[in-house]
């Protein structure tokens, strides 16, 4: 029977339909695996800066991506040596997880703190969140037994504003926690990005992260009550980096 041109044709479309169905498949598979394996390799590693160095001026940032994208810290913790070990996109199991695998031995002066937005925003209950976080600061406290801890109190951030009423759940058991250790401080700096008792121009397009002015704001009171609560090694901090900044403006605020 002789193939008429429309069914040559035909014939021509579903063949190539079917080579870019394949090649997509291909291509959907190969990415799958790629992620597959970079998560699991990302569940078995300590968390970053696996190397840093302990002393009387660092400081190490844990959290997820508010710590992880908080690249002026250094600067906005002026006197500080800073290691930023956060994660991207981190949830407190993982947190956890990679805390596990984390060796101990090099002990900060301080360790901040900032974690749980994400698990909230999956709609992990509150009190299962405060249980990682508790879990969590127990950990670090246990690898660095003499370094101040800092827990931040959740940001209210524009597009989980929803999440608003668990998160100052979690705030509050974050000081219920501080209240039953004496190297445990909360450092309420979400209500500084609130404007008018709504989310402030302190975000990202994305409604989720910090913008510059954001981290301004944010890391200025963290550094006040690290430097307030650290106040010696504040000072010293402050001196050996020829500025002094901290000492000046923790006496000026009384605190």
């Amino acid at each position: 029977m002789v193939e008429t041109r429309a069914n040559r044709r035909l014939r021509s479309i579903f063949g190539t339909l079917a080579k870019l169905l394949f090649g997509v498949i291909v291509f959907g598979t190969t990415i799958g695996a790629y992620t597959y394996l970079s998560d699991a390799a990302r569940m078995h590693s300590p968390l970053p800066d696996d190397k840093v160095l302990d002393g009387g001026c660092a400081v190490w940032l844990i959290g997820s991506s508010s710590i992880h994208r908080w690249e002026t810290a250094e600067a906005d913790l002026n006197g500080w040596q800073v290691h930023n070990r956060g994660i991207e996109g981190a949830r407190l199991p993982e947190l956890q997880k990679r805390l596990d695998l984390t060796k101990s031995g090099a002990e900060p002066a301080a360790i901040i703190l900032y974690a749980g937005e994400n698990d909230l925003s999956d709609a992990v209950a509150a009190p299962i969140v405060l249980a990682h976080l508790k879990q969590i600061a127990a950990t670090l406290i246990q690898h660095a037994p003499r370094a101040k801890l800092f827990l931040v109190s959740m940001k209210p951030s524009p597009a989980r504003w929803n999440d608003r009423s668990a998160q100052l759940a979690v705030n509050a058991g974050l000081e219920q926690i501080a209240r039953l250790h004496p190297n445990i401080y909360t450092i309420e700096a979400g209500d500084l990005l609130l404007t008018g008792g709504k989310p402030g121009a302190f975000y990202r397009d994305d409604g989720i992260h910090l913008s510059q002015a954001g981290y301004t704001r944010w890391g200025g009171e963290i550094e006040r009550q690290l430097n307030a609560q650290v106040r010696r090694r504040s000072e010293q901090c402050g001196q050996r980096n020829g500025t002094g900044r901290g000492g000046e403006r923790d006496a000026n605020r009384g605190a």
